[in-house]
């Protein structure tokens, strides 16, 4: 959570100030203005804005109800809380119909208080991330696109997924990613990193296999003397991360007593290394990631899955991003032929055709390990075709649904309708792109092109 977005407390009982101070600063909060002199309030705000403004509802001079209105006028994004007394319960109710975010009842509890923060930080965020969003997907264009600049793709739905994660990566709020197996998890959070507004380093931990004791140590560290063998302090890759980003892969194969943990951490914003009596504060922005559903998973914390999914990004496998394919076999050997220091050759036509149609459960990670492993066959002079036909996973799904897509006509197709219909068909899979879709058709582009200037005069 954002402890250095900018809250204001109006009211003017001064030693209520005073421990409303204290308490906020215990939780990391620094930029904070009291105001205990009602009529300040309006050129305070002219001088230096507050996203978060706590009014009392009965003060001398001004009274709540009356700065309320003259803030949603002159300061509309401004997020006002009311404060009121058990007796002036119709005046807060008559403070949220003019546009208060919320009223609480004094005496205050300081979690009560610590909760309402969160609650409004969160629906700021959001609005804020909305904008961005709505305006981005308007103008169709990235702000950042160099953020992405290691993510080879030409696929709509992965450009609709970097605006997104555009609005939201500035937040600091935790970032849930899932998707299959070798679909880019990593990447995307570094690229996450690369938007947030922190200025620390990127840590990765992988979580899977980790016990509890091993989570706890890595994650936390541990003081002096914690255990046998620990004869100095040792910092967690929490701390490591301080004011940047602590990426936690395979989350979902966190034991119990880890996602405990872990939970704390998310809710309190603290922490205890190992054998350590104090908490530790943490202001490292936490982005997980997982291959498996945990939200189906009855040996995961919903809670924690709900504290980590403030905001989901989900990447779709690579039979989705076909169009990609091409992209990504040209990249990969150019990579192959870089690491072995040997000048780029292309890898045969044929065999780039066989990888088009290949299933790859291991997605993109597994995609480059078969094109390097061509691109060793070929420098060694040993490549062969019939080699790669025995060991991929040929994808038969586009044979059957082209067969199906006849289907929904009445009558047999005549010869033109069905060359008509099958081109269509290869250019919604390729997205538009006549390049793959003629290599789907098993055509030249240059025929495809032919074909289409033909059917533009049916």
């Amino acid at each position: 959570m954002d402890t250095s977005i900018p809250i204001m407390f109006v009211d003017d009982e001064k030693d209520f100030l005073k421990s409303v101070h204290l308490f906020l600063r215990q939780k990391g909060y620094q930029n904070i203005t009291l105001i205990s002199d009602s009529r300040e309030v309006l050129e305070s705000l002219k001088e230096q804005s507050c996203s978060i403004v706590f009014l009392d509802i009965n003060m001398p001079h001004l009274s709540g109800i009356e700065l309320l209105e003259e803030i949603n006028k002159k300061h509309p994004g401004t997020t006002v809380i009311i404060l009121s007394g058990n007796t002036e319960i119709s005046l807060a109710v008559e403070a949220m119909k003019k546009g208060a975010f919320d009223y609480l009842v004094k005496p205050l509890k300081p979690e009560e208080l610590f909760i309402s923060i969160q609650t409004a930080v969160k629906d700021l965020i959001l609005k804020n991330e909305n904008e961005f969003l709505r305006d981005s997907l308007l103008k169709g264009n990235l702000k950042n696109p160099e953020a992405f600049s290691s993510i080879i793709t030409r696929n709509a739905g992965m450009h609709r997924i970097f605006s997104y994660i555009e609005a939201i990566a500035p937040s600091g709020l935790p970032i849930l990613i899932t998707g299959k197996t070798g679909t880019g998890k990593e990447l995307i959070a570094r690229s996450i990193h690369k938007l947030s507004s922190s200025n620390g380093p990127f840590v990765a931990l992988n979580s899977a296999g980790l016990d509890s004791f091993v989570f706890a140590d890595t994650f936390f560290g541990h003081v002096k003397g914690a255990f046998t063998g620990a004869d100095k302090d040792r910092r967690g890759l929490i701390e490591e991360a301080s004011g940047g980003t602590l990426f936690l892969d395979e989350i979902g194969h966190l034991c119990a007593e880890s996602q405990n943990k872990l939970l704390r951490l998310l809710q309190e914003g603290d922490y205890y290394p190992l054998g350590a009596d104090k908490t530790k504060r943490s202001n490292a922005r936490i982005v997980a990631a997982t291959n498996v559903n945990i939200s189906q998973e009855t040996a995961f914390r919903k809670d924690l899955y709900y504290r980590l999914q403030s905001h989901r990004v989900e990447l779709p496998p690579l039979c989705k991003r076909m169009e990609d394919i091409p992209l990504l076999i040209r990249a990969f050997t150019e990579e192959a032929y870089n690491t072995r220091c040997i000048p780029f050759q292309t890898l045969p036509q044929e065999l780039e055709e066989l990888l088009f149609h290949a299933d790859y459960e291991g997605n993109i990670r597994e995609l480059r390990s078969i094109v390097f492993e061509a691109v060793n066959l070929q420098i060694a002079g040993n490549l062969s075709l019939n080699h790669f036909k025995k060991t991929l996973r040929i994808n038969k799904e586009e044979n059957s649904n082209s067969m199906q897509i006849f289907q929904s006509l009445p009558y047999l197709p005549t010869l033109k309708e069905a060359e008509q219909k099958l081109i269509e068909e290869a250019l919604r899979w390729s997205d538009g792109n006549k390049a793959h879709a003629a290599r789907l058709l098993g055509i030249s582009r240059q025929t495809l092109f032919n074909k289409l200037g033909e059917l533009k005069k049916i």
